[in-house]
């Protein structure tokens, strides 16, 4: 089994019969790396995050 401190082989990143899962996600290799992520997010507001069905409503029938 390899180690997180080994680097790894092409050979070892087959699909069938390698050693490591190459699309595994977690545990992540550079937790700090996460954590940056995580806060770089926070730094803006996406339109999954607000409601903007009411936004839009207003838009359409309330502006002048």
């Amino acid at each position: 089994m390899l180690t997180s401190t080994e680097p790894v082989r092409a050979s070892d990143k087959r699909i069938i019969n390698g050693l490591t899962d190459i699309n595994q996600l977690a545990p992540f290799r550079y937790p700090w790396a996460w954590e940056y992520f995580l806060n770089a997010n926070k730094n803006h507001w996406t339109p999954l995050d607000i409601a903007m069905a009411q936004d839009v409503h207003d838009y359409q029938h309330k502006l002048t």
